[in-house]
């Protein structure tokens, strides 16, 4: 997914666990999750790249790969 481009999808993970990733203003967060401790929402926004979110319960990992300055910034999850 490119941070250039606002978007807002679910991903499900282990155990029917969802987290909802939103995309917005060059950065990427998990907006809600079904895991107990909720710690991947509490992370708040990520936009650097070798940022990641993790959510242990649902093995759900959002990284930010691309280049450190002046070019396009990718994310991953999954």
């Amino acid at each position: 997914y490119n941070l250039f481009e606002d978007a807002e999808f679910d991903v499900e993970g282990a155990d029917g666990i969802v987290m909802t990733v939103v995309i917005k203003d060059c950065s990427v967060f998990a907006a809600e999750s079904g895991c107990p401790d909720r710690l991947c929402v509490k992370t708040g926004k990520i936009n650097r790249p070798g940022e990641t979110i993790v959510c242990l319960p649902a093995h759900i990992i959002i990284g930010i790969e691309g280049e450190n300055e002046g070019g396009e910034h990718d994310f991953v999850a999954g």
